[in-house]
């Protein structure tokens, strides 16, 4: 089920040396050749890489469902992710 409510979410890494020594000018036009991207009916809803004027790849842009996100960070992990606890058994003691 999708929500109505969504966001758009950019992330851009500022490290490479298209960004130095100001990274002004670079995420400007970054930003801007995103918007021409999205005027021109660009498919968003999938992760779309960023790139720096050098052809590095510096982050990533998509409309993403903030109901699914918010849910899925409240959801308890897979079993397989949660580790094995030990279990004392009578008689012993823990490391206390």
């Amino acid at each position: 089920m999708t929500s109505d409510v969504q966001a758009f979410a950019l992330t851009i890494h500022t490290g490479t040396d298209a960004f130095k020594p100001d990274p002004s000018p670079e995420l400007a036009r970054i930003l801007r050749e995103i918007a021409d991207q999205i005027e021109a009916g660009r498919d968003y809803g999938k992760s779309v890489p960023v790139r720096d004027i050098n052809g590095n790849d510096v982050g990533s842009f998509m409309l993403v469902d903030e109901l699914a996100q918010r849910e899925a960070k409240r959801a308890p992990p897979p079993p397989d992710a949660v580790s094995e606890r030990r279990t004392e058994h009578p008689g012993e003691r823990g490391g206390r």
